[in-house]
């Protein structure tokens, strides 16, 4: 979860996009941004309770597991 505005999101998103590259053949992961400022994405970010950014949530097999922020 992300804001287009946030220094810290500016500053991982080559990290992240390594991240989602390396495993983008493996079906068993899924790496995922959602713009968190975008109106379609508002209730999922509050729905997944995002007080700051950048934020990553862990799920395994769609269940959550752990959140870091």
């Amino acid at each position: 979860f992300y804001a287009p505005w946030c220094p810290h999101c500016k500053k991982v998103i080559p990290h992240f996009t390594a991240a989602a590259d390396a495993f983008k053949d493996d079906r068993k992961i899924a790496c995922a941004a959602v713009d968190c400022v975008k109106d379609k994405n508002q209730d999922l970010c509050q729905q997944e309770a995002v007080k700051g950014y950048p934020t990553f949530h862990y799920y395994h097999y769609g269940k959550f597991t752990e959140k870091y922020d």
